[in-house]
């Protein structure tokens, strides 16, 4: 197996995956039931969902059936397409956009699949880039994200770039729509893009900066974080997005729209009866569209914003109960991972 950076997180649990809210797309009623084992969740998706196995297979579900036998993508009505697996995978991550996908295997090699949303363009990665090796991978809706073994970042599609001479190391990534948020090695956070919520109004104590974009502005926050999340926007009724943050005393941070409280609802401390009175930190994050999710270091999810949409109105508000592993957050749907027992970690063959 390829050797392992600091960034990148092989399974340490295996478990039962469980999936909530909006069904349009068969998005829950399609989920695998009891196909193996998995580990993780993958962010991201409009009404697709996606999560790897024990043993690195991928699973992916939602958008339907496929169109019958002679009708063309275009018949849909720009409904998306199911996508495609990569043919024998065993990957270690794996993130969806809107209308593709991106699997990460152990030897540092991306396999996209599905085009972008955006341009309809194929989004496979780059020639120049099929050498690299990367350990964390991110999409938005007409764009490819990555961070190598080094830290560098590399872009591709739609998305303005940051330049090669910011000199920064980055440890995590969230692509959404048309912007994305990283987070860097020493903590800090960095927005950039299209996204509506790129802005003063929406990023209070964020810093604009112009000096390392070919085309636009930058925003930066000094602080100190340890885990992000990307909320989704949307236009039918309309979703402005929201980013959120837990900082590395293990609160959460929240930027951007908040008509539904997904921001201002957010948890400020931990300590509730539930626990015992314990307080404990938050370990994760994941935003979908117009709604916040959160796992404690205990396993316990938090909800809070939007419930559900105009097809189940109570949909994302059925957040399972016990404790899980991990969660994810789609547009109207998430996921997560219950875990059944922690084996050793598993090892994949380079492939």
């Amino acid at each position: 197996m390829a050797k392992s950076s600091k960034t990148l997180k092989l399974p340490a649990v295996e478990g039962e995956l469980v999936v909530w809210g909006g069904n349009e797309r068969l998005q829950i009623t399609e989920a695998p039931k009891s196909r193996g084992a998995f580990w993780k969740v993958a962010q991201g998706g409009a009404t697709q969902c996606l999560a790897i196995r024990m043993n690195g297979s991928p699973a992916l579900w939602g958008n339907g059936p496929m169109p019958p036998t002679g009708e063309t993508p275009g018949d849909r009505q720009g409904v998306p397409l199911p996508l495609q697996l990569p043919p024998g995978g065993r990957y270690i991550d794996a993130a969806l956009g809107l209308t593709h996908a991106y699997f990460l295997r152990s030897n540092g090699r991306i396999d996209p699949a599905g085009k972008f949303a955006v341009t309809n363009a194929s989004a496979d990665v780059p020639v120049a880039l099929l050498g690299v090796r990367f350990v964390a991978v991110s999409a938005g809706g007409g764009f490819g994200v990555a961070i190598d073994v080094d830290g560098r970042l590399h872009q591709w599609g739609s998305l303005p770039e940051i330049a090669a001479q910011e000199q920064v190391k980055f440890t995590k990534i969230r692509g959404r729509n048309g912007y994305c948020l990283a987070l860097d090695e020493g903590g800090h956070l960095w927005a950039w893009g299209e996204g509506a919520v790129l802005s003063a109004a929406s990023l209070p104590g964020w810093q604009l900066r112009n000096s390392g974009f070919q085309t636009r502005g930058y925003w930066f926050h000094p602080g100190k974080f340890v885990d992000i999340a990307a909320g989704a926007e949307g236009k039918n009724p309309s979703y402005p997005a929201h980013i959120l943050a837990i900082r590395d005393t293990g609160t959460i941070a929240a930027w951007g729209e908040d008509r539904f409280g997904q921001v201002s609802g957010a948890p400020k401390a931990i300590g509730s009866t539930t626990l015992g009175g314990k307080r404990t930190r938050f370990q994760a994050v994941a935003a979908g569209q117009g709604y916040s999710l959160a796992l404690d270091e205990n396993g316990y999810i938090y909800h809070w914003g939007l419930t559900g949409s105009a097809s189940t109105p109570t949909g994302l508000s059925n957040v399972p109960q016990g404790q899980f592993a991990s969660i994810g957050a789609g547009t109207m749907q998430a996921t997560a991972v219950r875990p059944n027992r922690s084996p050793p970690l598993f090892s994949l063959r380079d492939g």
